[in-house]
């Protein structure tokens, strides 16, 4: 029939124009009980009504007037309608769970639910928030928006999850609500944790060196033992080097500076460093074999000690004549000195 105005008394007015265009008949008016307000009835507009309209009880939904008959040419301004005073109705609340996955599950489900049903739709925004989970390296990063379905009261949304192959422990992001539509938000925030699906890693192996002691002119290299705490997937490798104690590089030894690796699945290598025999009596004398730079393990003993015992017989010494060495017992000397 149009549209229509009220005032304080209850009046529903139409517009004669709108009521006279009407063909001649009887007719409704109707109104629809708002959603879930509650405290609403038919009001009785007394006995002077200028047309028998008071709504009825309602019934389904809505409550109707009586019949009322326009007659052809007749036009009608008022038609007396009216309602009691309607208690705003609770709307209801809404929440989202928290859900636990493991990283290679895909995606993430969480349920929006309303606590209780609604004749209308419900809608509302979700967004995803990092937390120690980070959006495109943990889980692809969503807003849109959920419907409830009149009638309904819960509707699921996904959040795309990233599966890496890196190790991590277990990391959450969060779901928030916002800008609800036919209900308020009770419990907005869905928390999502992501258990890690990769192996654990493994404890890194450390790399010691052991101290030997070798004869000049038995023993033509020292031989250490450089060893891993533990087997490695992989190789691991590192730098060995010498470096002077009382033993000389060039004089006692050979320098040496090289890269030793111990093969997958197995814990020790042997490195070997050239040591020089000499012709002159000396005490026992040191050199140091130091570990660096080490790959896929860390070093634990990093300094190996190279012992020299001198093989010169105690109590000579030795005389250079031009480019020739000669050992001679002390003795020997000092009567060659008396002799002088």
């Amino acid at each position: 029939m149009g549209s229509t105005t009220t005032n304080a008394n209850g009046l529903y007015s139409f517009s004669s124009t709108t009521i006279s265009s009407l063909v001649a008949g009887s007719y409704r008016v109707c109104f629809n009980k708002p959603w879930n307000y509650s405290n609403v009835s038919p009001k009785d507009q007394g006995t002077d009504d200028a047309t028998d309209s008071d709504a009825n009880a309602f019934t389904n939904g809505s409550a109707c007037t009586d019949l009322f008959t326009v007659v052809a040419g007749e036009t009608k301004n008022t038609i007396d309608l009216g309602l009691n005073n309607a208690t705003t109705p609770t709307l209801p609340t809404l929440s989202i769970n928290d859900v636990k996955l493991t990283e290679n599950a895909g995606t993430a489900t969480l349920q929006i639910c309303a606590s209780a049903t609604s004749t209308s739709p419900i809608t509302v925004t979700y967004t995803t928030s990092n937390g120690t989970a980070l959006s495109g390296t943990d889980y692809t990063t969503t807003t849109a928006t959920a419907t409830i379905p009149a009638g309904q009261t819960c509707v699921n949304v996904s959040i795309p999850i990233v599966d890496d192959a890196i190790n991590e422990p277990t990391e959450t992001f969060t779901v928030i609500l916002s800008s609800p539509t036919g209900a308020n938000i009770n419990d907005g925030t869905g928390i999502v944790t992501i258990l890690d699906n990769d192996n654990p890693i493994q404890d890194i192996p450390s790399v010691s060196i052991n101290d030997v002691t070798v004869t000049e002119g038995v023993h033509p290299t020292a031989t250490l033992q450089i060893c891993a705490s533990a087997t490695s997937t992989s190789p691991i490798t590192v730098t060995y080097t010498t470096s002077n104690g009382t033993a000389m590089m060039g004089t006692d030894y050979t320098t040496t500076t090289a890269t030793a690796t111990i093969p997958a699945g197995q814990t020790c290598v042997n490195v070997t460093i050239p040591i020089i025999d000499d012709a002159i009596n000396e005490p026992t004398e040191t050199f140091n074999v130091t570990l660096s730079s080490p790959t896929n393990a860390v070093i634990g003993d990093g300094t190996g000690i190279v012992t020299i015992l001198d093989n010169d017989p105690t109590g000579s010494t030795t005389i250079t004549i031009g480019d020739k060495v000669f050992l001679m017992p002390t003795t020997m000397v000092y009567k060659m000195v008396a002799a002088k």
